[in-house]
């Protein structure tokens, strides 16, 4: 009899065991980032493989697929567009807003020399991803300075813009069969479209982030669960610290940054940058940063009521508990 209970024993503390072990998360800290710009952002981490005496998984992945490791809240830390995160994180029940970690990398090019936007007046200007951050800020921008624009074909007039979907693949097609004659694109797709082109014939025109203000957008942010910024604030502050540090790495680690973001890419993502299409013009035109979110929280509130303004349903409502605020 002894002996039963003393099996029976063994059992309940070797489950109790596994179940404690699950709670912890054993398998380590997951760490998602989409790729392009917000990678940039973190490429110092990602080319140490920086662990902080914990165990940190780095995943970049494809932008388009970001929100999904949010919504199954695989995702322990993450950067988001400020956009989804205010939609799927605001109520800071789950999640909570560490920084702002990208500035806008959008531009808008052509193959006519305008100097005003109003000039775009006739027009149909391609943009990558126009229901999102590129689209939204392109339409805020156009409503700022009083141009009307259209999205749909049949009430393009030569008092407003056509602002016409595109997909970033086929950017360079489009200009070359006189589809458009302008498009909203973001680095290192800018620099790469214009590169296909001879003798100047596809220009940067505007820089949007100027054209939104001073002190550009809070186009993405980081944000990770409360649960690991309760149990583990001290790992939060060493990656901030890393990440605010990151833009001088960057800047002096120029050859290192493309292999650094490659080497956590997930299984059948393209990586944005490559040794062709990546520099030091590139990296300072993704204006990659970091600021606290709880610091410049009105410019991220603002931002957010900006785009409502365009579309409501593309961000969502943002509490108190949004905010990560440290001791």
């Amino acid at each position: 009899m002894k002996r039963f209970f003393g099996a029976l024993l063994s059992i309940i503390c070797l489950c109790l065991c596994f179940s404690f072990n699950g709670c912890n998360n054993n398998d380590g800290i997951n760490f998602y980032i989409p790729d392009g710009a917000p990678a940039l952002s973190v490429a110092e981490l990602l080319y140490e493989n920086q662990q902080f005496d914990s165990k940190i998984n780095y995943n970049v992945v494809s932008s388009n697929e970001i929100s999904t490791y949010i919504l199954k809240e695989t995702a322990d830390i993450a950067i988001l567009p400020t956009n989804i995160a205010s939609k799927l994180c605001g109520s800071g029940e789950k999640y909570q807003a560490i920084g702002i970690c990208t500035f806008g990398n959008l531009y808008i090019i052509g193959n006519k020399n305008i100097t005003d936007l109003s000039e775009l007046k006739g027009e149909t200007i391609g943009c990558i991803q126009v229901q999102n951050v590129p689209g939204l800020t392109l339409k805020y921008i156009f409503s700022n300075n009083n141009i009307q624009y259209t999205t749909d074909e049949t009430q393009h007039n030569e008092e407003n813009v056509l602002i016409k979907g595109i997909e970033g693949t086929d950017v360079v097609a489009q200009f070359k069969a006189n589809k458009i004659n302008f498009a909203v694109v973001a680095e290192p797709l800018c620099s790469t479209a214009i590169s296909k082109f001879e003798n100047n014939e596809v220009f940067e025109l505007f820089d949007l982030q100027k054209l939104y203000g001073k002190d550009n957008y809070p186009q993405s942010l980081m944000i990770a669960k409360t649960d690991i910024i309760q149990n583990n604030e001290q790992l939060i502050l060493k990656i901030i610290q890393k990440m605010k540090n990151n833009i001088t790495w960057t800047s002096e680690n120029v050859d290192k940054c493309v292999n650094a973001i490659s080497d956590h890419l997930t299984n059948g993502t393209t990586p944005s940058f490559n040794k062709d299409n990546f520099d030091i013009n590139v990296l300072k035109n993704c204006n990659i940063g970091f600021k606290l979110a709880i610091e410049n929280s009105e410019s991220i509130l603002n931002y957010i009521n900006n785009l409502s303004a365009i579309e409501n349903s593309a961000v969502g409502n943002i509490d108190k508990r949004f905010w990560f605020v440290y001791e």
